[in-house]
C-alpha cells in the first residue's frame, strides 16, 4: 500500500467514525429528550396540582362533620410591574356553611353587591343541586343565573370558574410536598405548587410532542406561585392559594380557599313551602 492510499484510508476511517459518533450522539439526545417528555407527562399526571385539588374536594365532600369555608377570586389586567391596572373582570368573595348532609348556606359578594343563597344538596351524583337566592326570608330559584351556576355544584363549580383564567395550573403544574401544617385544627400535608411550562418548552425546542404541545397551546406561557394543604386523615382539601400571571395576555388571577371550621355545623333545613316564592322545578 502506497503512502497516499494509506493516508486516504485513514482519513476515510476517521470521517466514518466521526459521522457514526455524531449519529449516535443525535440518537442518544433524541432518546434522552423522549425520556424527558415521558417523565414530565407522568409527573403532571401523578403529581399534578389539579389531581390534588379534585381528590381533595372529593374528600371534603365525603367528610361527615360539616365545615365552613371562605373563597376569594380576583382577576384582571396588570401593568409591566405586575400590578392590577384598570377594572377587574372578577372580584368576588364567597363564604359557605355546609352541614353533614351537604346542604349549604352561601353568601356571595360580587364587587359591592352581597346576596345570600341556599343550596339543596342532591345526593345523586348525576343530578345537580338546586340553588335558591334568599331575599327577606323568601326563596327564589336561581339555578339558571350566573350566581346560581357559580355555586350549584358547590366548591367544584367555584374551582372550575377559577380554572377558566388559570389554565396552566390545571394543565402544566405539579404539587411538591413541603411538610406539615395545621389548618382548622387539623393536621395537613403542605404542598408547594410548581409550574412546568419552562420544562415543556425546553423539550418542545428539541423534540415535537403532541401531548405537551397541546398543553402549551391551551395554557400559554405563565408564571405562578401557590400552596395547597391536604387533611392527613380524610384527604380533604383544607386550603389552597395561588397567584397566577398569564404572560400572553398580561392578566393576573388571585385565588384563595380555606376551611375555617371543621365540624360543629348544625343541620340546614329546607325552607317551608310558604317561604318558597319561586320553586325549582
Amino acid at each position: 500500500m502506497n503512502k497516499r492510499l494509506g493516508v486516504a484510508l485513514l482519513i476515510a476511517f476517521m470521517l466514518a467514525t466521526t459521522l457514526a459518533c455524531g449519529f449516535c450522539n443525535k440518537v442518544a439526545d433524541l432518546v434522552d429528550t423522549i425520556d424527558d417528555a415521558v417523565q414530565l407527562l407522568e409527573e403532571i399526571e401523578q403529581s399534578g396540582t389539579w389531581q390534588y385539588i379534585t381528590d381533595g374536594l372529593d374528600g371534603l365532600a365525603d367528610q361527615e362533620a360539616g365545615y365552613e369555608a371562605l373563597v376569594t377570586l380576583r382577576e384582571g389586567p396588570v401593568n409591566a410591574a405586575g400590578e392590577y391596572e384598570g377594572a377587574l373582570s372578577q372580584d368576588l368573595a364567597i363564604s359557605m356553611q355546609v352541614d353533614p348532609g351537604g346542604d349549604a348556606l352561601a353568601q356571595i359578594r360580587v364587587e359591592d353587591r352581597i346576596e345570600d343563597y341556599f343550596i339543596a344538596h342532591n345526593p345523586d351524583p348525576d343530578e345537580e343541586s338546586d340553588v335558591y337566592r334568599v331575599d327577606d326570608g323568601r326563596y327564589f330559584c336561581v339555578n339558571n343565573n350566573d350566581d346560581g351556576a357559580l355555586i350549584r355544584d358547590g366548591l367544584n363549580s367555584v374551582f372550575a370558574e377559577y380554572a377558566l383564567s388559570a389554565a396552566g395550573v390545571q394543565l402544566l403544574s405539579v404539587a411538591n410536598e413541603e411538610g406539615e401544617a395545621v389548618i382548622a385544627d387539623r393536621t395537613t400535608t403542605h404542598y408547594e405548587l410548581e409550574s412546568k411550562v419552562r420544562e415543556a418548552l425546553d423539550i418542545l425546542g428539541r423534540f415535537d410532542n403532541d401531548d405537551l404541545q397541546e398543553k402549551i397551546n391551551e395554557a400559554g406561557e405563565f408564571e405562578m406561585s401557590g400552596d395547597l394543604y391536604i387533611d392527613q386523615d380524610t384527604d380533604a382539601l383544607l386550603r389552597f392559594d395561588s397567584v397566577y400571571h398569564n404572560l400572553d395576555k398580561q392578566r393576573r388571577t388571585e385565588f384563595t380557599f380555606e376551611v375555617t371550621q371543621w365540624g360543629g355545623v348544625a343541620d340546614i333545613t329546607m325552607p317551608a313551602d310558604v317561604e318558597v316564592a319561586d320553586p325549582c322545578e
